[in-house]
């Protein structure tokens, strides 16, 4: 799973698992991570969220080999006005 997300007490850690690629984000996790801040946001049980990267790495950005498959169509590439 791309992201993972856990909570105890207040706090909702959310963590980016794609240590393979250094937790570059793609499409599919960056808009799982948005829709988890999203919730994460209109939850009054949860008052303290943390990003964190799986496996040393906290991100690395963007997934370089997805901006490749767009060949320069900045349409087929995910908006992150969310994050």
């Amino acid at each position: 799973k791309p992201i993972i997300i856990s909570q105890t007490g207040a706090i909702r850690l959310f963590g980016i698992n794609r240590p393979n690629k250094k937790n570059a984000l793609d499409s599919a996790s960056a808009n799982e991570l948005a829709e988890a801040l999203e919730e994460f946001d209109n939850n009054e049980e949860s008052h303290i969220g943390i990003i964190h990267g799986v496996g040393g790495t906290f991100c690395s950005g963007f997934d370089l080999e997805e901006i490749a498959k767009s060949e320069g169509d900045s349409d087929r590439l995910p908006h992150f006005g969310a994050l």
